[in-house]
């Protein structure tokens, strides 16, 4: 932006000559004179800028959470006692590993139960079968066996085969609640709290009371949640860089790139959530630890900026004041992204090379002569 300044002075001092006239009625006349001159000239030095349009990169830093790539509460699916637990909180488990054992008494009869009636109507089906296999066999021969003795032989062995496929499944159902009297990690990770000792009664009621037996989680890569301001929300760029530092490595940078979003600005904030994915291999970043985010901010397209000092704030909104034919126009903007000494500004008015007070004040009124 190219300065000019411009020193303007009140017409007092070229009216003072007035003062010489001998009439009093002059002399009033010249005073009024003054003091109109005074109110539509300004005494300041004004300086002005021309309006360019810019693409200036900046920075934010905002606040982070470090949260882990996978967390979950593990809670019973199935009522009993705990009867052993073989982890503890930071224990470092397998998918698939063996975390806790639950006895059921009740389950377990109820499965040999099962298994019983499996092997009772297995016996039943085999047997009507057989015999439904020999009436076929003898009424090979004529008059033999009745059209309607077979039939209730077949009708017997369908219903003893159909009672043996429900048995089988009542079994199978039964074998699978048992199966989760053993709890297992569902996948690789750490646990990060046990809630459960040996002989605490547990199963599905719990996962109300919110009294899982162990929360696991997996930070071997980390997400890094950002809640980004509106107005900053469609500077994000896919995939793009940021910097960050946790207070616990002060002076050390981590870097991570933006994944997801929640495409949505929340209301209640007015801002953008965001997801960094940042890697973890050596485990040396926590979950739930705070961190500083540095973004880089930069518009699409080049803006208005102008200096701090050439934005009017008043009481009647925010302004920047247009020299238009030697006369101040108190012209509304918005104000968007402030990169160092200059502030972005947008208004219908505006348009590139127009010349703009650099030192606006409220002395510098509306329609007063520049």
């Amino acid at each position: 932006m190219s300065v000019n300044r411009k020193r303007v002075y009140g017409l007092g001092l070229l009216l003072i000559t007035a003062l010489s006239l001998p009439s009093c009625q002059n002399g009033e006349s010249s005073k009024k004179e003054r003091a109109e001159a005074q109110e539509s000239e300004p005494s300041v030095e004004v300086n002005f800028v021309n309006l360019k349009k810019q693409k200036p990169e900046s920075e934010i830093t905002l606040p982070g959470d470090l949260l882990p790539w996978e967390e979950t509460d593990i809670y019973a699916k199935v009522k009993g006692f705990v009867q052993e637990i073989y982890v503890d909180r930071g224990s470092k488990v397998k998918k698939g590993q063996l975390l806790a054992t639950l006895v059921a008494p009740e389950l377990t009869a109820k499965l040999e139960q099962e298994v019983s009636h499996v092997q009772e109507w297995r016996v039943k089906a085999k047997a009507s079968k057989d015999y439904y296999k020999k009436l076929v066999a003898s009424s090979k021969t004529e008059g033999a066996i009745s059209q309607n003795e077979l039939d209730l032989s077949k009708a017997a062995m369908e219903a003893d085969s159909a009672n043996l496929k429900f048995a089988e499944a009542e079994y199978k159902a039964t074998y699978e609640l048992n199966s989760y009297l053993k709890v297992l990690a569902p996948y690789d990770g750490v646990i990060s709290l046990k809630g459960v000792s040996p002989g605490s009664l547990v199963g599905p009621d719990d996962i109300n009371d919110d009294k899982p037996l162990f929360v696991l989680e997996d930070a071997h890569k980390l997400r890094l949640t950002v809640a980004v301001p509106e107005k900053y929300a469609t500077e994000l760029k896919k995939n793009g860089l940021v910097k960050f530092t946790v207070d616990a490595m002060p002076g050390k940078f981590y870097e991570a790139h933006l994944s997801r979003d929640a495409n949505k600005i929340d209301k209640d904030v007015r801002s953008l959530f965001s997801e960094f994915d940042v890697p973890n291999p050596d485990g040396s970043l926590k979950p739930g630890m705070f961190s500083e985010v540095i973004i880089p901010i930069i518009r699409d397209e080049e803006t208005f900026f102008i200096p701090r000092t050439a934005l009017l704030n008043s009481t009647k909104g925010v302004f920047v004041i247009i020299e238009k034919d030697g006369k101040a126009h108190w012209t509304p903007v918005e104000t968007g992204n402030i990169v160092d000494d200059k502030v972005e500004v947008f208004g219908d008015m505006l348009s590139d090379n127009m010349k703009i007070v650099d030192n606006a004040s409220e002395e510098i009124r509306d329609g007063m002569t520049l």
